[in-house]
């Protein structure tokens, strides 16, 4: 997704044993202004995901969404 390009970002991932793959849990941007959760999101099915492609439910559109972090 060209908006996360240029963006300061932690990644939240979980790493398995044995394996040099890890799979990406949360994206975070990190800006001077706090920390902001960063996903796509499904309007009908009320899905949270962390890749730019067609709802994985109901294979309609999804957006992007930036929410203010909780916590640290």
């Amino acid at each position: 997704d060209e908006r996360l390009r240029n963006m300061k970002v932690e990644l939240l991932v979980r790493h398995y044993r044995g394996s040099p793959l890890v799979q990406i849990v949360r994206i975070y941007e990190l800006t001077a202004g706090g920390k902001f959760e960063i996903d796509y999101w499904c309007e009908i099915c009320a899905i949270a995901m962390v890749e730019l492609k067609d709802c994985e439910c109901c294979q309609g559109p999804i957006e992007f969404r930036r929410r203010r972090a909780e916590g640290p």
